[in-house]
């Protein structure tokens, strides 16, 4: 389930920055720095 991996991680690696990761954006480090691939 997305949401409990959310709120069980303090950080999230991902290749692409996907709408679905807006609500924990501090979390998130991603090289899409234009959120978009």
């Amino acid at each position: 389930n997305l949401d409990k991996f959310k709120e069980a991680s303090n950080v999230i690696v991902a290749n692409r920055f996907e709408p679905s990761l807006e609500d924990v954006s501090n979390k998130v480090y991603s090289r899409d720095i234009f959120k978009r691939d």
